[in-house]
């Protein structure tokens, strides 16, 4: 009889445990984020990261998602797609509620394969594969195909008079790259030669080629360390043509790393206003106060994204991933702090691209 009421007693107090600990669970809500913090795009990783926190932070000081606090948890993928998948199992594994992430296209597919059959649904404000597009999945993303870039910049290069290019694309993010060359491709523009590389060594070793060719183009579908490289590479060997970029090489730097060689290069990407409204300004004051440095394109983009999330827990009243997916696909217009956009019924961006001009060492935006 004694060793029956040890056994009850156990077992209240096992229940009681478990309760507690369901109780806690539901009062927080896990956040998962994967980037690359250590590789080829640390930069970019730690400007998306510093993005994240400074949302959670804001939200959390302010009580949480009704009242339900925020737990990060953060993973470096260092640029390996088989280690990006192995992270985001480790999320799923921890009970996260959402990954915000992954950056770059490249990974996209890792965090998508490693999420399958779990109620997580991830968020990106920079993937843009057209291989995502148009499909029913666990994914949304505020931004467009990566593939309009490419008709974009065709476009501009054409009405500037160009009749022939070089189109030199980065194979490391293939997913992405191939969509802006796409793009491109279905313009007017004559092209001469595609440098597909893995290694900048790959691109610096053609050169001569590349400049002997005399495109009126040069069309840089790259990282901005790559980028700068090429551009000084070819302005040892001749006078640049026009050269056009896609938006990661501007998220990553060209305006630094090509330095007057980029001088008067044109990019697309979205829309950003070099006049700053009162919200941003606020905003910008207070991640300077926090980071002591200011925010980037990225930083915002990552911010505005795991806001985003925290609204749709907020309309849902659910962190359930399927009941935050429907909400966020039922929002109409979705207010940003630079640009407003919508989301189609698969979880892709609608939103307007702008084209940019590299003006003493800055982004400008370009007036035809």
């Amino acid at each position: 009889m004694k060793v029956k009421k040890i056994v009850v007693i156990a077992m209240a107090i096992l229940i009681t445990f478990l309760l507690l600990f369901i109780t806690l669970r539901k009062e927080t809500i896990r956040v998962g984020f994967i980037t690359d913090l250590s590789g080829s795009n640390s930069d970019l990783g730690v400007s998306a990261r510093n993005g994240v926190i400074f949302a959670i932070d804001s939200l959390n000081n302010s009580g949480g998602i009704s009242g339900h606090k925020i737990d990060l948890l953060i993973k470096d993928h260092k640029g390996s797609k088989d280690l990006c998948l192995t992270l985001t199992k480790e999320l799923v594994a921890s009970d996260v509620d959402v990954i915000i992430g992954p950056i770059v296209s490249g990974m996209a597919a890792s965090v998508i394969k490693g999420t399958e059959g779990s109620h997580v649904i991830v968020l990106s404000p920079t993937v843009s594969t057209d291989s995502l597009t148009g499909i029913d999945d666990n994914f949304i993303r505020s931004t467009v195909p990566s593939s309009l870039q490419g008709v974009k910049l065709s476009q501009v290069s054409s009405t500037r008079g160009d009749k022939t290019a070089v189109v030199i694309t980065d194979k490391k993010n293939a997913s992405y790259t191939k969509g802006v060359l796409d793009g491109f491709a279905k313009g007017n523009i004559n092209i001469l030669m595609e440098v597909d590389y893995e290694d900048i060594s790959e691109v610096l070793t053609v050169m001569d080629k590349v400049v002997s060719l005399a495109p009126d183009a040069l069309v840089l579908i790259t990282n901005g360390v790559d980028g700068g490289r090429i551009l000084q590479q070819f302005g040892q060997l001749s006078s640049l043509p026009h050269i056009y970029g896609c938006s990661w090489i501007k998220a990553s730097g060209i305006h630094k790393y090509g330095g007057k060689k980029a001088e008067g290069m044109i990019i697309i990407d979205s829309y950003s206003s070099v006049i700053f409204s009162d919200s941003e300004i606020k905003f910008r004051e207070n991640y300077m106060s926090r980071f002591n440095i200011y925010p980037d394109s990225l930083a915002i983009d990552y911010y505005e994204i795991t806001n985003l999330y925290a609204k749709g827990v907020l309309e849902s009243k659910s962190i359930d991933g399927e009941d935050v997916k429907k909400t966020l696909l039922s929002m109409g217009e979705i207010q940003g702090m630079i640009e407003n956009y919508t989301l189609d019924k698969y979880g892709d961006g609608i939103k307007d691209l702008s084209l940019f001009i590299v003006k003493d060492g800055k982004y400008e935006l370009y007036e035809k």
